[in-house]
């Protein structure tokens, strides 16, 4: 029985939109369908039917922020902020975070988030306590995360922040192998929903090396 039908669709959205969409901003959307789905997009916007991301750019075309609508465990949104410098250098590697616990509307409507990097950093002091400083950037985050697992050598998070650290870091082959490692463990320990959360950005990954996932 074919399920799983594969629907890629890119709309770049200018004045309107089906959802209410921020007009003041620039942004490409893109669906990607978790089943078979037919019908208006309407009709299809619907976190267990598709799954929504959001690129916003800036005036010059760079992207300056992702976001996966309902991206998260919970059902909330999964935004990365970016941040240029004066000359169009990209800053700091910002880790992914979620919106809010709470799943409220404000929390899963894909919208831009302009309090983003204030927000990033708030999260990771929350989700691991002391100084975001320590979490909230790629090459830092591996450290932490490289500690976390010599804590404890069972603790999935500690691998898949790995995974995400390594993959905003453009090191596919690295984020494959601790995200591999992490899905292991969350299917040890009973969570299948992040383990397909690794499953999936496995693939992500594999998508830029055109090499095998870890099985």
């Amino acid at each position: 029985m074919k399920r799983q039908l594969i629907l890629i669709l890119s709309i770049v959205c200018c004045a309107f939109h089906l959802i209410a969409q921020q007009t003041t901003e620039n942004y490409v959307k893109t669906y990607v369908a978790r089943d078979t789905v037919s019908g208006s997009l309407s009709s299809i916007e619907n976190k267990d039917r598709v799954q929504e991301s959001v690129q916003y750019a800036d005036r010059l075309g760079r992207a300056k922020q992702t976001v996966i609508r309902w991206g998260s465990p919970d059902g909330n949104d999964v935004i990365t902020p970016i941040e240029y410098d004066a000359f169009g250098r990209v800053v700091k590697q910002y880790l992914p975070y979620v919106s809010s616990s709470s799943t409220s509307s404000a929390n899963t409507n894909g919208h831009f988030r302009s309090t983003a990097v204030t927000d990033q950093n708030a999260f990771f002091d929350t989700f691991y306590g002391g100084s975001s400083g320590d979490y909230a950037f790629s090459k830092q985050a591996l450290e932490a995360f490289r500690k976390a697992a010599e804590a404890n050598p069972n603790y999935p998070s500690a691998y898949y922040g790995a995974g995400l650290a390594f993959l905003q870091m453009r090191e596919y082959p690295d984020a494959m192998s601790v995200l591999a490692y992490a899905r292991d463990l969350f299917i040890a320990q009973n969570n299948s929903q992040w383990a397909r959360n690794a499953e999936q950005l496995m693939q992500q990954a594999q998508n830029f090396t055109g090499s095998t996932p870890p099985r």
